[in-house]
């Protein structure tokens, strides 16, 4: 996708603005200031990587602009803008994630000029931009059927990559996230574009299989180098459904050097809830073998408190998507202050992610976090990699 940025704000003051900001770092723009034809002043908006939004248009709104970019496929990065209250910003942010898009920033009005210059100096930075490796990832991918994913299972293409894990009261490393990829033709392949895949064909215990292995692998090659770290395991919830599931899982740990209690399983909130029946049976049985459990993207899904509170975790994952916000909206700083202690109470651990920035970072650690992990400290890496860095960073 092009360096190409698109303002649609029906100020005109507004997008000018932008366009000379944007000029100083060698950024075409196009902006617009009539949004009366909308499909039509759209159409080509795959040219442009980023696109600012006015929300408040007096023909359409920037909701039904988001609409429409939802349905279009839009793979840019937005900035909303408005000059109504935070609230009206945090309400559109969160339903423009909510339908797959990329927001990466809010502007109020009138505009800090310094946090302009910094979206688009950000912007202009990135040479390869972050989302092309992943849509030809998902042109390959869609491609994929039942047959092709298990022939990727069988070639052994399947990598870990680990992400740290840090702890606030003594920046001390103490867990690693494995996040399993799959080596395509053209490049990794993201979760995002192939579990959907697995889990339709009932191959989770066969996914779960490769992960384990993997670290196994890597733990006995240079991991087990790094002392005293836990290592996350995402599960899907359909495993939850297997009674087996404690037993299958535990037998794969103990053919390595692995302990249970070296691992954390991941699941998401809402998928935990949907199968609460039969996975508290698998989910309590999995704590008895010594199994740590987290309860991930916490605060995104339907959980009912009661629910939660019954169930064995004794870790919670606060989304990214209420880090983002913690620096430009009170409201989501005082929900994830409510959700930290809520996880106190329950003598849970918390754990945040897509930590991206100091300030992040601090308001986390007077909030109460305890541990973060995102690319202030360090991106997802290979385990060689991992190696290297932590030798770096002398966090062993």
């Amino acid at each position: 996708m092009p360096a190409k940025v698109f303002v649609l704000d029906d100020e005109s003051l507004y997008g000018q603005m932008i366009a000379e900001f944007a000029d100083l770092y060698h950024l075409t723009t196009i902006a617009h200031d009539d949004a009366s034809n909308l499909e039509t002043l759209l159409t080509g908006i795959d040219d442009f990587s980023l696109f600012f939004l006015d929300l408040h248009m007096p023909k359409h709104d920037g909701i039904e602009v988001l609409r429409l970019l939802e349905s279009s496929g839009y793979q840019g990065k937005i900035v909303l803008m408005s000059g109504f209250d935070e609230s009206v910003l945090a309400s559109a942010y969160h339903l423009a994630v909510t339908q797959g898009l990329r927001v990466v920033d809010t502007l109020s009005k009138p505009f800090n000029l310094d946090k302009l210059r910094g979206i688009l100096a950000e912007f202009a930075s990135e040479k390869n931009p972050p989302n092309l490796p992943v849509r030809q990832a998902s042109a390959e991918i869609s491609k994929l059927s039942h047959e092709m994913v298990i022939k990727s299972l069988y070639e052994d293409r399947f990598i870990l990559h680990y992400q740290p894990q840090i702890r606030l009261v003594d920046h001390k490393l103490i867990g690693l996230e494995c996040l399993v990829r799959l080596k395509g033709d053209q490049g990794l392949i993201y979760p995002g574009q192939f579990i959907e895949v697995i889990e339709q064909n009932a191959l989770t215990n066969y996914l779960i299989m490769a992960v384990v292995r993997k670290l196994c692998e890597d733990y006995q090659r240079c991991l087990s180098q790094i002392h005293e770290v836990t290592f996350s395991i995402n599960v899907s919830a359909l495993d939850l459904d297997n009674l087996t599931f404690p037993d299958f899982l535990a037998d794969l740990i103990a053919k390595c050097q692995l302990s249970p209690q070296q691992i954390v399983i991941e699941i998401t909130e809402s998928r935990a809830i949907e199968q609460i029946k039969i996975g508290l049976d698998v989910l309590t049985r999995l704590r008895l073998k010594g199994f740590h459990l987290s309860i991930d993207d916490f605060g995104t899904g339907t959980a009912v408190l009661s629910n939660i509170k019954n169930m064995p975790f004794n870790e919670l994952k606060i989304d990214k998507s209420f880090v983002d916000r913690l620096t430009r909206d009170g409201r989501t700083n005082q929900l994830t202050q409510d959700l930290i202690h809520m996880a106190h109470n329950l003598k849970l651990m918390t754990v945040a992610e897509g930590v991206e920035n100091i300030e992040s970072l601090n308001i986390l650690k007077k909030l109460g976090c305890q541990i973060v992990q995102g690319y202030y400290f360090a991106k997802p890496m290979a385990a060689e990699d991992l190696m290297s860095w932590v030798a770096q960073n002398q966090w062993d």
